[in-house]
């Protein structure tokens, strides 16, 4: 979904971009809630992270994904 954001994004289309990534936060409550995500900080970050008042721009979808392709990364190699 953030990958989907992304590409919208970089394509110039900024509302569709952020609409899709607003909606990988309840997705991520939903998980945490059912403790398919752990730990459950990440669900705190998640709805820090994107909010109107923090995702405004192109570069903020991206700088979004690539922060999450790095955590996944790191994840992997665990």
């Amino acid at each position: 979904m953030i990958e989907k954001s992304d590409s919208l994004a970089r394509e110039g289309k900024l509302d569709a971009a952020i609409e899709s990534l607003f909606m990988v936060v309840p997705m991520v409550a939903y998980a945490t809630g059912r403790q398919l995500i752990k730990p459950t900080e990440f669900n705190d970050f998640v709805q820090t992270a994107i909010t109107e008042h923090k995702i405004k721009s192109a570069a903020d979808v991206n700088t979004l994904y690539l922060f999450m392709q790095s955590i996944i990364a790191y994840k992997k190699t665990k």
